[in-house]
């Protein structure tokens, strides 16, 4: 559950992210961008990811790391399978 005072599930979050993927995708592509993660939803613990992660989002574009030198490289959500694995991941936020 995403949100219990609302209801609102993953499966919801999914299908809102599929609802505005045009209009999204062209605002996130190629910009290294920080993710609000909501893992056991958002009541819980919220927290910022803007560097590839360990758990390995899949389809996370990873820029360049010069961009941010000494650092893991910063990450894009440009597709809409990105965009999905975000939404897997309780991505509640860009």
């Amino acid at each position: 559950m995403v949100d219990p005072s609302s209801g609102v599930t993953k499966l919801d979050l999914v299908r809102y992210y599929e609802s505005v993927v045009e209009w999204m995708l062209p605002h996130l592509k190629d910009h290294p961008l920080a993710r609000v993660r909501a893992p056991t939803g958002i009541a819980g613990e919220l927290f910022y990811r803007m560097h590839a992660e360990k758990t390995g989002m899949p389809w996370l574009k990873a820029h360049d790391r010069s961009l941010w030198l000494n650092h893991p490289p910063l990450v894009t959500v440009d597709t809409v399978d990105a965009l999905m694995s975000a939404a897997q991941m309780n991505v509640v936020g860009f």
